[in-house]
């Protein structure tokens, strides 16, 4: 389950939220979370040369994700378990990840469930 996301808004990206914030983000998980471990899985998509897909490996373009995980033992009287679908081979796909940031545009929300 997603629990947050920050796409370009009020002419910023994230990634400028982030340097403001010295590195860190702030979330808070589900208190409806069952006791028990989780994996946290946090990711920054770059998107820089997502504007061209590429077959070429001697020209790899493409939105280029890099991410991150913890793991916590929640503890609590939570009662639910979140979605346990999320596949990160199947979720993101070469149109939903394809944007052109080199061209005017007002808005861009992340991919992903």
């Amino acid at each position: 389950s997603k629990i947050g996301q920050e796409g370009f808004e009020g002419g910023e990206w994230p990634v400028a939220k982030l340097i403001h914030r010295g590195g860190k983000v702030d979330f808070s998980l589900p208190e409806w979370l069952s006791q028990g471990e989780y994996l946290v899985r946090q990711e920054i998509i770059a998107l820089h040369q997502a504007d061209h897909l590429s077959d070429d490996p001697a020209n790899p373009r493409g939105a280029e994700f890099y991410v991150t995980c913890a793991q916590f033992n929640i503890t609590g009287s939570g009662t639910k378990v979140p979605d346990q679908n999320f596949d990160p081979a199947t979720a993101y796909t070469r149109e939903n990840t394809l944007f052109n940031i080199w061209e005017p545009f007002d808005s861009y929300t992340p991919p992903g469930p």
